[in-house]
């Protein structure tokens, strides 16, 4: 995109890139929109937008982004200028997805696993008296798996883009890949029995894993 509108810009313009890629990528995309032409303004979103939607906060970086984070505020949005220097906000983003991401995928795997030992509420419980403020019984793990099974492609993209910013900063991105596999292993499992997320709905991550992983019997404590 920056390729195709970098050359019919103009000096009153500015480019916008809200896409959650690495600071290569977003260099790349900035050499497409000449500096004497149109201000090329990097962003990174730094959470869910429909719920905040004009709200959702971003962070912006490169020469221009503390006039962009000025007109943008104007019309209501919550853009922040972080750095002059392409990069750094995108590395904000990606470095804060190792986590967010990555929590989503190590979820999965325990709470999958631990309903079809049929351990979930143990697990959980567990979880809740460790870290009591996160929610681990109640909306939590419902919204980290909502999360996958309902953006899961989209995510192991992003989290590809995550593991070449690690690697252009040196340090293998052993996690990051395989959190990106078992986002994008969920949606094909979904995909492959014909389940839809469907955001109308109450999401269950219970019913999610009793249809795509077969759930064993608790056995009986006389056994």
């Amino acid at each position: 995109m920056a390729k195709e509108a970098g050359p019919i810009l103009d000096d009153s313009q500015f480019f916008l890139d809200i896409n959650s890629v690495s600071p290569e990528t977003k260099r790349k995309a900035a050499s497409h929109v000449h500096p004497k032409r149109a201000r090329f303004v990097e962003a990174a979103v730094m959470a869910a937008v429909p719920k905040q939607r004009l709200k959702v906060p971003m962070l912006l970086g490169g020469p221009h982004a503390l006039e962009a984070a000025e007109r943008l505020q104007k019309i209501g949005m919550n853009a922040t200028p972080l750095n002059d220097q392409l990069g750094v906000a995108s590395a904000v983003k990606m470095c804060r997805s190792v986590i967010i991401k990555g929590l989503e995928a190590l979820v999965i795997e325990s709470l999958f696993a631990a309903r079809v030992y049929g351990a979930e509420d143990e697990v959980l419980e567990s979880l809740a008296a460790s870290y009591p403020a996160m929610g681990w019984e109640d909306h939590l793990p419902d919204y980290l798996i909502s999360r996958v099974a309902a953006h899961g492609h989209r995510r192991a993209v992003e989290m590809r883009e995550v593991a070449r910013t690690l690697q252009h900063a040196g340090i293998e991105p052993t996690m990051t890949l395989a959190a990106a596999q078992r986002q994008e292993q969920l949606v094909c499992a979904m995909a492959k029995r014909k389940i839809a997320f469907d955001p109308a709905k109450p999401f269950s991550w219970r019913s999610l894993t009793d249809t795509v992983v077969r759930p064993r019997r608790r056995p009986r404590m006389d056994a």
